[in-house]
């Protein structure tokens, strides 16, 4: 339904209506956006903290994710390997929780500086 719905909004923004009207669904749009992107950052740190999985609750779950992921493989094994102290693996999980809970909230501001910086936790 979200999806839809921001698929009509941009479909909206791109017909030849009146230039308000356009800048108006482009506008919607973004928030829209923005909005799935909150939700879908939300809900990672939800079911992270509440699947009672012990390599979240422990902090051990990023030990052995940089192995997992879709990164080149020149940038993956030293990640890897970096991240096998545990003590490296708790910050990762913690910083990985707080970007994906908290610290998203600043997508929702209205500054933005805090979006940009939200951006940047999220991808980064």
């Amino acid at each position: 339904v979200e999806s839809g719905a921001l698929g009509v909004l941009l479909a909206l923004s791109q017909l030849p209506h009146f230039v308000e009207t356009r800048r108006i669904c482009a506008a919607l749009a973004c928030q829209c956006v923005t909005l799935l992107c909150f939700k879908l950052m939300w809900g990672s740190c939800l079911c992270k903290l509440q699947s009672g999985c012990p390599e979240w609750n422990f902090g051990s779950a990023m030990a052995h994710h940089h192995r997992t992921t879709c990164l080149p493989k020149p940038l993956a094994r030293p990640l890897h390997r970096w991240s096998g102290e545990r003590r490296v693996s708790n910050v990762q999980g913690l910083m990985t929780l707080w970007a994906e809970g908290p610290l998203s909230i600043l997508a929702l501001s209205g500054c933005p500086w805090a979006r940009a910086a939200c951006c940047l936790l999220w991808c980064g």
